[in-house]
């Protein structure tokens, strides 16, 4: 895996707001109707980042990885489900749509 100061930026907000969207997602907290409008959110403001279509879709799978990895880190009791859905909401109460 690269590190993340070689990434882009979109692919390094790609891989913070993954991991966060994959830990929340086990939390009682955050309804799945919730987490499909930040996901979506999240995807909008990674496509906002890139540079160009490359990155764009770089950073789309890096997303995507991340959230998976963000679900199986909260499985082993790394991420704190809880945190990262009270960080999510405050995103979400900070950059409202």
């Amino acid at each position: 895996m690269a590190s993340l100061i070689e990434l882009t930026q979109a692919e390094r907000l790609a891989e913070k707001l993954g991991r966060c969207l994959g830990a929340a997602s086990h939390s009682d907290r955050l309804s799945d109707a919730m987490l499909n409008a930040l996901t979506e959110r999240a995807r909008r403001a990674v496509a906002a980042t890139a540079w160009d279509e490359a990155d764009h879709d770089a950073a789309e799978h890096r997303l995507a990885a991340a959230i998976v990895a963000g679900s199986d880190a909260a499985d082993r009791g790394a991420i704190d489900p809880e945190a990262a859905a009270d960080a999510l909401t405050d995103m979400d109460a900070e950059f409202p749509e």
